[in-house]
C-alpha cells in the first residue's frame, strides 16, 4: 500500500494525493491517505481544512495502525526493529517511509518500494504525468456547479471575450511574519505588469479574480479591461474556484500550489500562464 501524510491546504493536498495515486497505480496496490494533520491539536502557522473529500471521489483514509506501521515499523518488537536497521541501509526510496529528499522532482520517485509511506509536498506534475488524464477527471469534481458558479461558467465561456483567470493571494503571506519570510507574496505590480502583458496580445479580455481579500482586489487591482471578482465559494466550496479557473483561456498565478492546479486543469496546449520565477523567498533546498 502507499500512504500520502496530507498537510498544509487544497493545493498542497491534491499534489500529495496525486503522487500516491499515481505510485500505487503504477505499482498495482492500493493507496491511502493520511489525514490526523487536520485533527491534531497543534499551533499552526496556517490553520487549514481537509477539502480534499469536496471533490467527491472516494476517500481511503489510513486506520492508525497502518499509520503506525509505516511510521514507526514495529519498534517495540526487537526482531522488528533489527529488520527495521538492517532496512535502514537501503536506499531512501526503497524504505517504507520515504521522505521527500527535495523541492523539485526526485528522479528515484518511480523506483519506491510498492509499500511505503510518502512524506513531503511533491510539488511537480512529473510525479503524476503517466496518469494526467486520470488525475484531471478525478479533479473535474462529481458535483454539478450550483446556480452562481453557472453564471460564472456563463461568462467564462463568452464567444466574445478571452477569459483569464487571475489568483490574487494575500492573507498569511501578507500578514503573517513567519509565512511571508518563506513564501514572499506577488505584488500589484506584478499582477498588472502580467495583465499587460496578456492585454496586449489579446482582444476583449476579461479577468476572472480570485482572491482570498476580494475587497483588497476591487479597491487596487484595475487593469484596463473587465474585471469580475468571484467571491461566493466560502470554506469547503473553495475547490469550486480551482474548478472555475480551469475553465478559463490563460491564468495569471502567484507562487501558490492552489491556483498551479486552476491553471494544469486546464488542458487547452495553447493556454498561457503568467507565474512568478521564484516560488519562495528563502533558499529550500534541501
Amino acid at each position: 500500500m502507499i500512504v500520502s501524510h496530507l498537510i498544509s491546504g487544497l493545493g498542497n493536498q491534491m499534489f500529495q494525493f496525486a503522487a500516491a495515486y499515481s505510485l500505487a497505480k503504477k505499482k498495482g496496490t492500493d493507496w491511502a491517505l493520511d489525514t490526523t494533520w487536520y485533527y491534531q491539536n497543534i499551533e499552526k502557522m496556517s490553520p487549514r481544512l481537509f477539502e480534499l473529500a469536496s471533490f467527491g471521489f472516494p476517500i481511503k483514509v489510513a486506520t492508525a495502525k497502518e499509520i503506525d506501521y509505516y511510521t514507526h515499523f514495529g519498534e517495540h518488537n526487537v526482531l522488528e526493529r533489527v529488520v527495521r536497521k538492517i532496512k535502514s541501509y537501503e536506499p531512501y526510496y526503497k524504505q517504507k517511509f520515504y521522505k521527500e529528499p527535495h523541492f523539485h522532482f526526485d528522479t528515484n520517485f518511480w523506483n519506491a518500494s510498492k509499500d511505503c509511506y510518502l512524506y513531503g509536498f511533491w510539488q511537480s506534475d512529473k510525479y503524476f504525468y503517466p496518469y494526467a488524464d486520470e488525475i484531471r477527471n478525478i479533479f473535474k469534481g462529481k458535483f454539478p456547479f450550483n446556480n452562481a458558479n453557472q453564471q460564472v461558467i456563463h461568462q467564462i465561456k463568452d464567444q466574445n471575450q478571452t477569459a483569464v483567470s487571475v489568483h490574487i493571494r494575500r492573507g498569511d503571506m501578507v500578514h503573517n511574519p513567519e509565512v511571508m519570510k518563506i513564501h514572499g507574496f506577488c505584488t500589484l505590480d506584478y499582477y498588472l505588469e502580467a495583465s499587460n502583458y496578456l492585454l496586449e496580445r489579446f482582444k476583449n479580455v476579461r479577468f476572472f479574480v480570485f482572491s482570498d481579500e476580494p475587497e483588497w482586489c476591487r479597491a487596487n487591482f484595475k487593469p484596463k479591461a473587465d474585471v469580475i471578482i468571484v467571491d461566493h465559494n466560502q470554506g469547503l466550496e473553495g475547490y469550486n474556484d480551482i474548478r472555475l479557473m480551469a475553465q478559463c483561456s490563460h491564468h495569471i498565478i502567484p507562487n501558490s500550489s492552489f491556483s498551479w492546479w486552476g491553471a494544469w486543469l486546464n488542458s487547452d496546449p495553447n493556454k498561457l500562464v503568467i507565474a512568478p520565477k521564484r516560488w519562495f523567498a528563502i533558499d529550500v533546498s534541501m
